[in-house]
């Protein structure tokens, strides 16, 4: 098995993956990462009106993480469907009247004042 710390990216993304990896560790509880599971984090995060940043974030670091212990990729078609679905939607942050704005793929979310997604479960 392969040491994340050894995988080569850059530090700032290493600190990131390891962040969305401890908060999906802490949601799963000791289940495993599965299509399943991680499509249910997605649901979670989005009821906690999460960017769908974090949920890409969160999938890659799940995927970096699987890489790294020789496991098949856990995204299926559940997990694609729920950030699909992520993705689509538009809500109020909790707590704020700001709105996130959803724009095309590659663009800049809006109105919501940015980096959502890294904040303590």
């Amino acid at each position: 098995m392969l040491d994340l710390n050894e995988i080569p990216v850059a530090e700032s993304t290493r600190k990131t993956y390891l962040n969305a990896l401890a908060n999906l560790d802490k949601w799963l509880r000791g289940r495993p990462v599965t299509d399943e599971t991680l499509a249910g984090y997605l649901s979670y995060l989005f009821d906690r009106g999460k960017s769908p940043v974090c949920g890409n974030t969160t999938i890659a670091a799940a995927r970096w993480r699987c890489d790294s212990e020789d496991k098949d990729d856990p995204r299926g078609k559940l997990c694609r469907r729920a950030l699909k679905n992520f993705r689509r939607q538009v809500q109020p942050r909790p707590g704020t009247s700001d709105r996130v704005v959803l724009r095309g793929r590659g663009e800049r979310l809006t109105g919501g004042g940015g980096g959502y997604c890294m904040g303590r479960l």
